[in-house]
């Protein structure tokens, strides 16, 4: 939560998500974090997807997408996977991410 507080939200239209092995939405509001199960990297392309095409709000592909992780997870195959950002914990896991995709250190955002 406190890496999404450092970020300028009043110039961005802003969700957030936690997931496991399905996808649960979460605001600043109420810090809920939730799910706790396998971590299936693959539905979040699938939530970008189905957001794209059933949300008559959402009319493209977000601009930047950001995921807190470990890295260990199933393996994930982004449309455009530029967008992504991966923000790992130390020793995180980077095999099941594409090479296209952006990877930072979250010791840096702490």
């Amino acid at each position: 939560f406190s890496i999404a507080e450092s970020m300028p939200l009043e110039k961005f239209n802003f969700r957030m998500f936690c997931f496991d092995t399905n996808i649960y939405e979460t605001s600043l509001e109420t810090r809920k974090l939730s799910g706790f199960g396998g971590t299936h990297f693959h539905i979040l392309e699938n939530h970008v997807q189905e957001e794209i095409r059933d949300n008559p709000e959402v009319k493209r592909h977000p601009d930047a997408i950001f995921v807190v992780t470990d890295g260990m997870g199933t393996d994930i195959v982004c449309e455009k996977p530029e967008k992504w950002h991966w923000i790992l914990t130390p020793h995180g896991d980077t095999s099941n991410l594409q090479d296209a995709a952006n990877i930072h250190d979250l010791a840096k955002y702490e």
